[in-house]
């Protein structure tokens, strides 16, 4: 070396952050790399510097205590010590580098520690993640008390054995649907699992498969009853033929739809008074009565009910005149007073403030569907004769 080269400026130290960053790619002196990697101006400059300093402890420290988030999340991301990472992963305030700690550890207790007691998901979930061991996946997915921990468990796990054992022993519908994702349902055959599948799953094939792996009537009413697509629903009620079952799916079910259906199997005029006495739903009423013959039950559904359609629709199959003048008067005071709530609710001219007001009350139903009725108030202002409608 020439005396005059010992006094230049190394290339480390360069002006040109572009010098630098070649530079350091060459330098292995974990002393100077430190240096470069907490004071140099130029971000990749600094990164570059991280990346080769050997020495942990120096890593850790810029983890710990550096100012700028992404070169403490790159010191992390160099560090293989178990026991460093291990601090990092169970102390730190930033939830990024406590997940880049823990996804170089590899010690089995460590990470359950972080599994269970980390406060994100995010870092929980990779924690399970590198456990790597099957049966401890099983574990968690079976008995762990935070559902994310469950699933991120559940996404480790191939075996449908032991994903029907989860779905078996679990109530908690998200890891049931958790675990139905990884299942194969042409491979299953246990009822209560198929059950599960049909009920939960978000594939219609998959749940329509389930459904007609199954010929267990009251696991099909369940299915009718619960299932969060409508085509297992259906599929299952196509299967049922007691009419005692249909009718209590008609009473039951969770999907409008599934009533519907469930009711358009059903001819036992019993069961059909009953839903169109008992049920809340107005249009499964209305479709109850369409298999009504009993005047004497359709003239008090006439009076009583409380949907205008269900009542019309009983008003339709009735012969009697006498029930059919008095259903028309009823049908006047109700209209009547209708009209009298919404003068008093509705009472106040908007356009002059005037009480002066004239309720008219309208119907109009669809041609070409019967259940399709619009409901129309018309204000009329006696004082200015401004016209307000309001349809229902």
């Amino acid at each position: 070396m020439g005396l005059f080269d010992r006094f230049k400026t190394p290339k480390w130290q360069h002006k040109d952050s572009k010098v630098r960053l070649e530079a350091v790619k060459e330098l292995n002196d974990d002393d100077i790399l430190v240096d470069i990697a907490k004071n140099d101006s130029d971000t990749d400059v600094r990164k570059t510097a991280i990346s080769r300093i050997s020495d942990e402890q120096f890593l850790f420290d810029i983890a710990k205590n550096d100012k700028d988030l992404e070169i403490r999340e790159i010191a992390v991301q160099n560090i293989t010590d178990q026991s460093l990472l291990a601090d990092i992963a169970k102390n730190d305030s930033e939830w990024s580098l406590r997940y880049w700690a823990v996804v170089n550890i590899n010690d089995v207790s460590i990470l359950l520690d972080i599994a269970n007691n980390d406060s994100v998901r995010l870092v929980r979930c990779k924690a399970i993640e590198n456990i790597k061991d099957v049966s401890i996946f099983s574990d968690i997915a079976m008995n762990g008390t935070d559902t994310d921990n469950r699933r991120c468990a559940i996404k480790n796990i191939s075996n449908e054995a032991i994903l029907v054992k989860i779905i078996k022993n679990t109530s908690n519908s998200e890891v049931w649907k958790e675990a139905i994702k990884k299942l194969n349902v042409k491979n299953i055959n246990d009822k209560h699992v198929l059950a599960v599948i049909a009920k939960n799953a978000i594939s219609v094939s998959d749940c329509c498969y389930a459904v007609n792996k199954i010929s267990d009537v009251s696991v099909l009413a369940d299915i009718a009853k619960n299932a969060s697509l409508f085509d297992a629903s259906s599929l299952a009620i196509e299967k049922i033929n007691d009419e005692s079952i249909l009718s209590d799916i008609a009473m039951n079910a969770t999907d409008f739809k599934a009533v519907r259906k469930a009711i358009e199997k059903i001819s036992d005029e019993d069961s059909l008074i009953n839903i169109a006495l008992n049920n809340e739903i107005e249009l499964a009423r209305y479709d109850a009565v369409e298999g009504i013959t009993d005047e004497s039950v359709l003239i008090d559904i006439a009076l009583n009910d409380e949907d205008y359609l269900v009542r019309q629709q009983a008003t339709k199959r009735i012969t009697d005149e006498s029930a059919l003048e008095k259903i028309s008067k009823n049908e006047k005071v109700i209209r009547e007073n209708k009209i009298r709530l919404e003068e008093e609710k509705w009472g106040t001219c908007k356009k002059c403030g005037s009480k002066n007001i004239t309720v008219e009350y309208h119907t109009m139903t669809d041609p070409g569907d019967s259940t399709c009725v619009w409901r129309r108030y018309d204000y009329i202002c006696n004082d200015c004769g401004n016209i307000t409608s309001r349809q229902l």
